[in-house]
């Protein structure tokens, strides 16, 4: 039977099937072994089970063929099942995002860490890292910050962040010598039997993010991390692949990138990714006689203390510009007054009437630019929402040029999220 098929309908056939079935078939004859082994067969099976595009191992070195391309990354990763086609993806997209929009960050990120380099560090904890840990760092030793580098020691992490009053942050993912270094550190006296590790951090140590290596969860300090070991989980629990929780976690974070939920903010010339919402649903807009308001808010887990009676500490960007639209009677206005509505569980818990905003009454020129300005509130619920007006007036406070007229600014969630960044 193998010597009437036509070439053609074999060739279908295996393209239908996986590596292990198509290796089976070049045991058959030498008829289906020149078929089975056909480039064209491998270098399909190198993208869909581990995304490889190029004849080359895991270590860039090139191969003859797909085939042995395909047995390199076997060799390589065979433990770690269909993890490999994830992780990959994770920081190819990670890598290409950051290449377009924020070098300085793909710049940052180390080579593969070696499985001895995990072996030894496993050795030093004491405790096994999960296959999914063990393999993120297998494609990327997180972030290497160059010393003495001041700003880019506080601006280039990887996990963005966001700055109001005098709380600043901005996470680094971290690399396993100081995921090591930090765990012995601030988890020495953690209780008994925990298998925890701290997997990034903000440059001045005010946030941290940890791993569960038992369940693979993801974790985040609260305001009593360093006295109490208080954390919250900062992912849902997973219907399948229950222990994939980091890798989840960063692909979440990665989906935020490329959809420019999340973006690369320009301060007074330094850069940084922030973590307060560009678009989507956490994300509103209100535009009221050419005055855009835009605004979203961040859950500020390091600064919540769920044992308080005001739990959840959220911080707060509004950006408000004069649009350049025609027909109006006026080229500038300035604000005068701001007023906000409080609401926690849909019900009205506060209102607030006040001159300025963060003591500054901004003016905004037609066509010109943005103001922004950052602030914060607190709630005792894990979801609630602010909305308001500001007051503006023509012209300038000191020389106005008609009548006052109020500004909307659309009601944006606060609520904890069910990732927490």
């Amino acid at each position: 039977m193998e010597d009437v098929l036509p070439a053609l309908l074999l060739q279908t056939i295996l393209a239908r099937t996986d590596a292990v079935d198509c290796a089976r078939v070049a045991c058959v004859n030498r008829r289906w072994r020149a078929l089975a082994h056909d480039d064209t067969l491998w270098s399909q099976h190198c993208r869909d089970e581990y995304g490889v595009c190029a004849a080359a191992d895991f270590m860039g070195n090139p191969c003859c063929s797909f085939k042995e391309t395909y047995a390199a990354w076997h060799d390589e990763f065979n433990q770690y099942g269909g993890l490999v086609y994830r992780t990959k993806k994770l920081w190819d997209d990670l890598k290409g995002v950051l290449r377009s929009n924020y070098p300085a960050v793909a710049d940052s990120l180390a080579r593969q860490a070696s499985e001895a380099d995990i072996v030894a560090a496993e050795s030093t904890l004491g405790w096994p890292l999960p296959p999914h840990v063990r393999l993120l760092y297998r494609f990327c030793d997180g972030q290497q910050i160059v010393d003495g580098d001041e700003i880019a020691h506080q601006y280039v992490g990887l996990l963005g962040g966001y700055y109001f009053y005098n709380h600043f942050v901005n996470v680094q993912l971290l690399p396993l010598q100081q995921v090591v270094s930090y765990t012995q550190r601030l988890l020495s006296r953690a209780p008994a039997g925990t298998k925890r590790i701290v997997i990034a951090a903000s440059c001045n140590l005010n946030k941290f993010f940890l791993l569960d290596c038992d369940s693979g969860m993801v974790l985040v300090g609260t305001k009593n991390f360093l006295k109490k070991y208080e954390v919250m989980p900062c992912l849902p629990l997973a219907s399948s692949n229950p222990g994939d929780g980091m890798l989840r976690w960063l692909e979440e974070y990665r989906d935020g990138l490329l959809s420019g939920k999340y973006t690369v903010r320009n301060d007074d010339g330094i850069r940084s990714i922030s973590l307060y919402p560009e678009n989507g649903s956490t994300c509103t807009e209100a535009v009221t006689q050419g005055i855009q308001v835009r605004a979203s808010a961040v859950f500020v887990p390091e600064l919540s203390d769920p044992e308080a009676q005001e739990k959840y500490l959220f911080s707060y960007s509004v950006r408000m510009r004069f649009l350049p639209v025609s027909g109006l009677a006026f080229n500038q206005c300035q604000l005068s007054r701001r007023h906000w509505v409080v609401t926690a569980d849909d019900e009205i818990v506060d209102e607030v009437r006040a001159e300025a905003v963060v003591g500054m009454y901004p003016l905004l020129k037609l066509g010109g630019d943005a103001f922004v300005y950052e602030s914060c509130s607190t709630q005792n619920t894990l979801s609630g929402s602010l909305e308001g007006d500001f007051t503006f007036v023509p012209g300038c406070l000191s020389r106005q040029e008609g009548p006052e007229f109020c500004v909307r600014v659309a009601p944006f969630p606060m609520q904890v999220p069910r990732y927490i960044f």
